[in-house]
């Protein structure tokens, strides 16, 4: 037979609670630090300004890219194409 009683309940919800508010924790992607997916982390998933800004900048620069492997060439379509 199935039986409910609160201390079940309580501690279900408590577990629950917790897992609800204990943070998702990611690393930087600039400096590796730890650092909590939170509306309160300004710069998610960044530690800082200062390592969003790195970032950007090497974005900017083009230090990053996408592979790419190129099927045509300039001027290998045609008007039509």
């Amino acid at each position: 037979p199935f039986t409910l009683n609160i201390f079940n309940i309580s501690q279900a919800i408590k577990r629950d609670l917790t897992a609800v508010t204990e943070p998702t924790i990611v690393k930087c992607p600039t400096c590796k630090v730890d650092v909590a997916w939170t509306k309160a982390q300004k710069y998610r998933p960044f530690c800082s300004h200062r390592c969003q800004q790195i970032d950007f900048g090497d974005w900017a620069t083009e230090s990053y890219s996408i592979p790419v492997d190129p099927t045509f060439e300039d001027g290998q379509l045609g008007e039509d194409d």
